[in-house]
């Protein structure tokens, strides 16, 4: 069967891409090809001639920034948002069991779309794949040869790698400026020097939260209010995938903090804690205590693993989170969320409708509370960063995770007042 190329429009992260794909699907689960740097879809064009692996269907496609590919935001580009690419071609096929092969950048990006699909893939060829982004060829090259200016970076890159005594190096070179957009390696600013939560290979199955927001997952969180063991442990059975130990606007204190974290942790949900300063000794407090999640700085710690491997992989089980809510927050979101580190931006929308209208709650619809929305979310997919959001109730989440990674659905103080409200007026009728 012959290859078909076509073009087709996704929306990643934010970010507005037209990849180039090469394919002849079948009935059979497809291999999907992942290319490395400077390399294109076209590398695994020759499978088609090889009668045994005929029965497979084959996907492949330009990476973003790559070949044919456009995207509108080019220092988008990192590994987990490749990952979100790959999910997101994988879902414009229909695919969904696969076979799978990456080669360097695309054996590193295939390495972590198999943690997160592990029941769809049928197979992994991981062709010199790399285990880590700061394994990648490339980001050495960043971090050796720094430069603010993309063309130059990518004209010397060339250079170098033209110059490099190994085999093919020249061929290699020759291609790079037809394979790659200048723009597609970002500064050494914004690169994280460890591996972040957003692109470990850890799996842990008590990171419930931590999970979900890496397999596109849509999480739903709420706050708890009260200093109760018991009311942790209700709101926990509830189905919630986090629970946030509010110790900013709660009366909760230590005690009641480490009780509620116990009782939410053992039913299997993420205990997080939104601490009411960033002084590090109440972060380290709530970290040790078993929290996924600080609040301020958020920090997610890891569970059920011991001292030595933690202190190996904290890094990698931790994600950091700012809340933005705030006029000075949304004139320095695009800073902020350029920060390297930061995982998560969190809005929240009463407070930053006081800062930007005068009044709470927003009606919804202000103009400058809409904007103001907008500059955050956009400036966090910008940078790749996870964003999420208080909603009052389930309609408003089912709204809001259509273009938030999470959200917090109220609270269990104004879940308990609502509820006698609703049946005090029904029984006073």
């Amino acid at each position: 069967m012959a290859l078909l190329y076509t073009k087709i429009p996704l929306q990643v992260q934010g970010v507005n891409l037209s990849l180039s794909t090469m394919h002849n699907l079948n009935a059979n689960p497809p291999i999907l090809f992942l290319h490395g740097f400077g390399s294109c879809k076209e590398d695994l064009a020759d499978i088609i001639l090889k009668p045994a692996l005929q029965q497979y269907g084959l996907l492949a496609y330009d990476a973003p920034g790559c070949g044919h590919s456009h995207s509108d935001n080019l220092y988008a580009i990192d590994i987990p948002f490749l990952v979100a690419t790959a999910s997101a071609v994988l879902s414009h096929f229909k695919i969904d069991k696969f076979h799978i092969m990456g080669h360097s950048m695309g054996g590193l990006t295939a390495l972590l779309l198999v943690h997160q699909h592990r029941d769809r893939v049928l197979s992994f060829i991981d062709i010199k794949g790399n285990l880590a982004p700061e394994d990648c060829f490339l980001s050495r090259q960043i971090f050796d040869f720094p430069s603010d200016n993309p063309e130059a970076f990518l004209d010397e890159f060339i250079v170098r790698t033209r110059e490099t005594k190994s085999f093919s190096s020249p061929l290699y070179a020759s291609t790079l400026r037809a394979r790659v957009q200048a723009g597609v390696s970002p500064p050494p600013s914004t690169f994280v020097l460890y591996p972040t939560a957003m692109m470990s290979l850890l799996y842990n199955p008590q990171l419930r939260l931590l999970n979900a927001l890496r397999a596109n997952g849509k999480p739903i969180m709420t706050f708890l209010g009260l200093p109760s063991f018991r009311t942790a442990q209700v709101v926990a059975q509830t189905g919630v995938d986090g629970v946030i130990i509010d110790c900013e606007h709660g009366h909760i204190s230590d005690d009641s903090m480490h009780s509620a974290i116990a009782a939410i942790a053992a039913l299997g949900v993420s205990p997080l804690v939104r601490l009411r300063m960033t002084h590090s000794y109440l972060v380290k407090r709530a970290l040790d205590a078993g929290g996924q999640l600080a609040w301020a700085g958020f920090r997610f710690s890891s569970q059920g693993i011991d001292l030595p491997t933690y202190l190996k992989t904290a890094n990698e089980t931790l994600i950091t989170c700012v809340q933005i809510e705030s006029k000075d927050g949304v004139k320095n979101a695009d800073a902020i969320c350029a920060v390297a580190g930061v995982d998560m931006v969190f809005i929240g929308p009463n407070d930053l409708a006081l800062s930007v209208l005068g009044y709470v709650p927003a009606k919804g619809d202000e103009p400058e509370f809409v904007n103001a929305i907008e500059t955050i979310v956009t400036a966090a997919r910008k940078h790749g960063k996870w964003v999420g959001r208080l909603s009052d109730n389930g309609a408003s989440a089912k709204e809001h995770l259509k273009s938030f990674d999470t959200a917090a659905m109220s609270y269990d103080i104004r879940a308990i007042q609502n509820w006698y409200r609703s049946e005090l007026q029904v029984a006073r009728l």
